[in-house]
């Protein structure tokens, strides 16, 4: 014997259903058995179809009909109530109100099966809209749900756990391994990997250990976590997070305005229309306002049809539908778009412009090459080289520049072991480097420029140091008590999936720019690296908002980048998109869209979810007039019905809502 456990799974095979779409599944069923509206029509259904199965022996045929008439009106009691509240207080003919002139309309004209039908289907409809719109919105309330109630703090030895919303800036905070992290802040004590799914959409966890920094809502790993609380509860990554996707989510997107509009304007038409229809023929020529016969409709009866298949539901509930479940999608990918405008304008943009530190690169610098005037050894680092980087990092070690840092860390690397002598007498040399005494000896770090101005230096050292600067790398020149040692080159990284990215933009058929304030050389190489179409260098914030204005001559642009310095450029774009991991607080708030994981390989997903989601809002409002034109047609030749009338509008706004929610599971693999 076949059980119901088993043909149940026998179905969710055959027809390939998925646990995650068994369980919307589930969902959807358990709570349109809980929503009012389903309740009433249920009650409405049952008291209807008792009145005529018992009702003409009890109280006669014609008590019977009033009955029923009066019990399909009090299911579309709310419904009529609201259309005729918005009507009164707004001075405006909603969706509402035509379905309630219908419905009345059919009551009125004794066709009691066809106003009962509308009254279900159109609760039936209404009901399962607000399902599908919370299941696109309920992303934020997962969100929320991420970030825990309680945090053990760490005072004096001793451990307590309090509310995770009376954290304050400077806590020591114990994370076990499976918790939830309460707050953002920097790691103190232990190592774990960390899933940090909801803040970067990344989906293996992230190597955390000293110094690193970590988010409130994201997850612990297998090892025990000792942080420092850097943010208040209420300016956490996520709360910024959850904010940012709530404003987008409230936010119109141009086409949804359109469609408003048009609403306001359509609304009242197809009313006038509907009028003209039920009147117009029986006034001037003679035609029958009621149905004559069974088999005939009279003219009132179309235009009470035409009112059913006029309404603008499935145009007004398609548009926000597809554009809150496609920016839900970005956001559980670590994109966020802070409006419907946006998500709209990225698959129209024309040209893709980059910022390059920080951007295309890792926005760290690292040093590639140490080199000794007395270096005979082509291969490894010689004594002599060692030597070199050893005083370069005495020196710099007392500078805060990014150059700086990629000394220090080659040296720490490098010579962990060794005991330095600090540097004295600092002086920085405005722009071009720095100088000072190492061991009694006078020691200049500088530019290739300065060093040609102030530090003569062999033609054959000129030659090769003007090479290495045109591959790119950044050469700083050693000079100890007036004699050239040797140079140190330094290079940013060029993100890994710099280059692809770049290429997958070009075949969607995007224009690629950098728009870098590095030197020539160092623009062309990383252009080159990544194959981008265009490089503009040495640009200072004013000169890529020129470059902003004149690319935009040629279409759409959308710009990429991570800086304070960016920010005016990001705003002037039609599309600024930050960085958000390296990218600046500036930058974020500047941006309309922010890449959490700062991976780049995020922008053909964006561009891919933008032109779906497109697609869904041309495909829903072309189905939608078509389908509309084709019923009205029909109904105005008297060869449609109310129940068809009813089936295509409600059947078509839950298909176009259920469509526009596709976005909410689009794969670009697919």
């Amino acid at each position: 014997m076949i059980t119901y456990e088993t043909f149940y799974r026998k179905l969710l095979t055959m027809y390939n259903i998925d646990k995650s779409q068994n369980n919307l599944f589930e969902g959807v069923v358990q709570r349109l058995t809980r929503d009012r509206r389903v309740h009433i029509s249920l009650i409405g259904v049952a008291v209807f179809f008792g009145l005529a199965l018992t009702g003409n022996q009890l109280v006669g045929a014609m008590i019977t009909r009033i009955l029923q008439a009066s019990a399909i009106l009090v299911t579309a009691a709310s419904l009529i109530k609201s259309g005729v509240t918005t009507l009164l207080h707004h001075r405006r003919l909603s969706i509402d109100l035509l379905m309630s002139i219908s419905i009345t309309g059919a009551v009125i004209i004794d066709e009691l099966p066809e106003a009962l039908t509308l009254v279900v289907l159109y609760n039936l409809s209404e009901a399962l809209e607000t399902i599908i719109t919370d299941n696109a919105q309920r992303n934020v309330e997962q969100l929320m749900a991420r970030a825990p109630a309680t945090a053990t703090r760490i005072s004096g030895g001793e451990s307590q756990v309090i509310a995770a919303a009376a954290l304050e800036v400077g806590d020591i905070v114990l994370i076990q391994p499976g918790e939830n992290i309460p707050a953002d802040g920097v790691v103190m004590e232990g190592e774990s990997g960390v899933d940090q799914a909801t803040i970067t959409g990344e989906s293996i966890p992230v190597w955390k250990s000293p110094a690193d920094e970590v988010f409130a809502g994201t997850i612990n790993g297998s090892g025990a976590l000792t942080v420092q609380v850097t943010h208040a509860a209420e300016d956490t990554m996520l709360q910024h997070i959850i904010h940012l996707v709530m404003a987008a989510q409230a936010s119109k997107s141009p086409t949804q305005r359109f469609i408003d509009r048009f609403a306001a304007v359509y609304t009242p038409l197809v009313a006038a229309l509907a009028a003209l229809v039920a009147f117009v023929p029986p006034i001037f020529f003679n035609q029958p306002l009621l149905n004559p016969d069974a088999g005939t409709q009279g003219w009132l009866f179309r235009g009470l049809t035409l009112l059913v298949i006029g309404c603008p539901c499935a145009l007004v509930i398609s548009t926000p539908i597809t554009i809150i479940s496609a920016i839900t999608r970005a956001t559980r990918q670590g994109v966020i778009i802070k409006g419907g405008a946006y998500l709209e304008a990225v698959s129209r943009a024309r040209i893709f412009a980059f910022d390059k530190t920080g951007t295309l690169t890792k926005g760290q610098p690292k040093v590639t090459l140490t080199r000794s005037i007395a270096c005979r050894n082509n291969d490894e680092p010689c004594p002599a080289c060692l030597d070199l980087l050893e005083t370069a990092y005495v020196l710099e070690s007392r500078s805060k520049h990014p150059l700086a840092g990629a000394v220090v860390r080659a040296a720490e690397s490098a010579l962990p072991a060794r005991a330095y002598t600090p540097a004295v007498a600092i002086k920085s040399l405005a722009g071009a480097g720095i100088s000072g005494e190492v061991n009694g000896q006078t020691v200049v770090i500088g530019s290739h420029k300065y060093f040609d101005r102030n530090h003569p230096h062999q033609p054959e050292l000129c030659q090769e140091v003007s090479a290495l600067e045109d591959a790119g790398q950044t050469v700083m020149l050693v000079n100890i008590d007036d004699d050239m040692r040797g140079y140190l080159t330094v290079q940013d990284e060029i993100r890994p999936e710099a280059a692809s990215v770049i290429a997958d933009l070009k075949g969607m058929g995007y224009q690629t720019v950098i728009l870098s304030g590095d030197h020539q050389a160092i623009g062309h190489a990383v252009g080159t690296a990544v194959g981008a179409d265009r490089v503009h260098a040495e640009l200072l914030p004013d000169n890529k908002i020129a470059h902003i204005q004149s690319l935009k001559e040629r279409g759409a642009v959308v710009m990429v980048g991570d800086g304070m310095n960016d920010a005016p450029a990001l705003a002037a774009a039609d599309i600024g998109i930050s960085m958000g991991r390296s990218g600046s607080h500036q930058a974020m708030e500047t941006a309309d869209i922010i890449l959490m994981a700062d991976d780049l390989s995020a922008l053909p997903f964006l561009v891919r979810v933008s032109r779906f989601a497109n697609r869904l809002l041309r495909m829903n409002i072309a189905l939608s007039i078509a389908l509309k034109l084709v019923i009205f047609v029909i109904t105005v030749m008297g060869l449609g019905s109310m129940w068809l009338a009813v089936l295509a509008d409600t059947g078509l706004t839950i298909l176009v809502a259920l469509n526009g929610s596709r976005a909410l599971r689009f794969d670009e693999r697919t």
